[in-house]
């Protein structure tokens, strides 16, 4: 999910079925400008708003990174679909798979099926995110929870 943040570019949730942990990691805006995001699949996605698919198990020579990195991890396919919410991308949704032959056409339909009904949840966790993200930003972290929460109205003293 993209962040507003002038140090932070995006926040993502990622589940691994071999450890069955949940992750959170926070991207720095600097890695736009490193090999690890040009000509990624995220850029392509974000680039495009176009789902980004590529079969891990016949990769060409000039795969990027993040594909070789999975590929040599044992996935076989590859699988990312844009959230358009009313402010535009503003999310993605990747899913990778292990299994011999990778995603049919009928997988692929059926996660495009699964998006489309968690766009709008998707989205007010977004904006619920950027609002608190902003307040944290700008009026520190305290005050921000505080101005969430209704406590604070115009022309209320902070400390």
């Amino acid at each position: 999910m993209r962040a507003l943040n002038p140090e932070i570019i995006g926040i993502s949730n990622f589940w691994l079925k071999s450890t069955d942990v949940t992750s959170h990691l926070e991207t720095e805006r600097r890695i736009q400008e490193t090999d690890r995001y040009i000509g990624s699949p995220m850029k392509q996605l974000y680039d495009t708003g176009k789902i980004v698919r590529q079969r891990l198990d016949q990769l060409p020579e000039t795969a990027h990174r993040a594909y070789t990195e999975l590929s040599e991890d044992g996935f076989s396919d590859y699988l990312a679909l844009p959230v358009i919410t009313a402010n535009g991308i503003s999310a993605a949704i990747i899913v990778t798979t292990r299994v011999s032959g990778g995603f049919s056409n009928q997988d692929i339909e059926n996660f495009c099926e699964i998006r489309n009904y968690l766009v709008p949840i998707i989205e007010v966790q977004s904006l619920r995110h950027m609002s608190k993200s902003l307040l944290n930003t700008y009026v520190g972290k305290r005050t921000g929870e505080k101005v969430l929460a209704g406590m604070i109205k115009r022309g209320t003293p902070t400390s």
